[in-house]
């Protein structure tokens, strides 16, 4: 009894110590960059009396909406870095959950070094949460599923249909995902001797209920609007981090001639045949992708460097060490070519050292906030439900908000920001204050 309190004691304490320690990063990068979504849920949440109900309950991304609804913090500054930290923590519990069916796992927490240190998982810890959820969803479905097909038990079947039913409300990007476990369960299932409709129905039912249901509500209230919203990155641009994808290749490559098999072939084949048509749908997506979708080639990074580290954490391997050395290549090599082939990265990487301003991103934002102290200093007035709000922040940082409309539009950036004329009504919002101004 003893030795189980103590070992919970110290699993609490470590949790505790890794939400901190992320908080903390987000939040000294949340003052020189952040996603356009940051905004968007920050003022749901903190404006909430000036959003109807089922703006509210439509807020997207769902789950990252609803840990900031969660988060017991209440100031601009301090709400997303704790939903950061939060997604960063589920993350890191989610790499975590397939040690337990490892032969290894003290060994297999040699590959999580490299894994959460390259550089699409460390952009997903401090700045991306949405992206986060989704691949920590996306590591406990894939790892159950493959549980689910080599021991042909039934639990982790049902535990990857939640997860994988989570998948597409983190991000929009999880709509790829579950057609991706679509096809590769089919191709699989012909091998197996399962129930075809028994998979299907419990495997993709939690998802056609919330999906099902997220697109009646949206049909109803929004007149069949978006049912995920699109994510986006400060800076409009193309890349396609040519040298990252070959070594990615390369690495599943040289992970999928590594596995070893030992007394029982069929668990071998049933192993080897999951992580082949995995590798092969992602670099499919890989190739179909327009330029533009900088964003999203993130993610499917970040999803090729979890397959590498699920097959090297809970397959038998040849040699142990080939998966560690191209995850720790793959580290190198991300570090190397993503912030030089990306503004957005790079405007991160330097946030992360703790250099570069907002202004960067948003550069309308500095002039902005010093008009704004230079001249809108005036008397308080009372609150306009129809006035344009102008989101403060510290240091003359500020974001824009579009006036409250039927329908509502999305809480977006504006491009440029063209001077309150007289009489106009102002919401100038700091961590510390409140004060609605009309401009002289």
């Amino acid at each position: 009894m003893d030795s189980r309190r103590s070992r919970r004691f110290f699993i609490f304490c470590a949790a505790l110590f890794s939400f901190a320690l992320l908080f903390f990063v987000a939040r000294d990068i949340f003052v020189r960059f952040f996603l356009p979504e940051a905004a968007s849920i920050s003022v749901t949440v903190l404006e909430a009396s000036r959003f109807e109900p089922v703006e509210l309950l439509l807020a997207q991304p769902t789950l990252v909406a609803l840990i900031a609804w969660l988060s017991p913090f209440r100031s601009f500054g301090v709400l997303w870095p704790s939903v950061c930290a939060a997604a960063g923590l589920l993350l890191a519990i989610a790499l975590l959950y397939p040690l337990r069916a490892s032969s290894r796992p003290l060994f297999s927490l040699l590959f999580f070094i490299p894994t959460v240190l390259s550089a699409p998982f460390l952009f997903m810890l401090t700045a991306d949460p949405a992206s986060a959820i989704a691949v920590a969803c996306l590591s406990v479905a894939v790892a159950d599923m493959l549980s689910h097909l080599r021991t042909g038990h039934t639990f982790p079947l049902f535990s990857a249909g939640l997860a994988l039913g989570l998948v597409p409300f983190a991000a929009s990007w999880g709509l790829y995902a579950v057609l991706g476990a679509v096809i590769v369960n089919r191709l699989l299932i012909e091998a197996e001797e399962h129930g075809f409709f028994a998979e299907y129905i419990v495997l993709f039912t939690p998802f056609l209920l919330g999906g099902g249901g997220w697109w009646f509500l949206h049909w109803v209230y929004r007149k069949g609007g978006s049912l995920f919203m699109p994510l986006s990155l400060p800076l409009p641009e193309a890349s396609l981090f040519p040298l990252t994808s070959f070594v990615l290749l390369v690495g599943a490559v040289v992970t999928l001639c590594a596995i070893r098999c030992g007394k029982d072939r069929e668990d071998c084949a049933i192993s080897f045949r999951f992580f082949l048509l995995c590798f092969t749908y992602l670099g499919a997506v890989w190739l179909l992708l327009p330029a533009a979708e900088t964003r999203l080639r993130l993610a499917l990074l970040s999803v090729g460097i979890l397959l590498i580290f699920l097959a090297a954490s809970l397959l038998p391997f040849r040699r142990r060490m080939a998966p560690f050395i191209i995850l720790l290549l793959l580290c190198v090599v991300t570090w190397r070519e993503l912030p030089a082939h990306s503004r957005n990265l790079a405007r991160w990487s330097d946030a992360l050292r703790g250099e570069g301003t907002i202004s960067g991103l948003y550069p309308s934002e500095e002039s902005v906030g010093r008009y704004l102290h230079d001249r809108l200093s005036g008397i308080e007035i009372g609150l306009d439900g129809r006035a344009p709000l102008v989101e403060f922040f510290a240091k003359g940082r500020v974001r824009f908000v579009p006036p409250y409309e039927q329908p509502l539009p999305e809480v977006v950036l504006r491009s440029s920001f063209a001077p309150p004329s007289g009489g106009q009504n102002v919401l100038l919002r700091s961590e510390r204050w409140i004060l609605l101004q009309r401009a002289p």
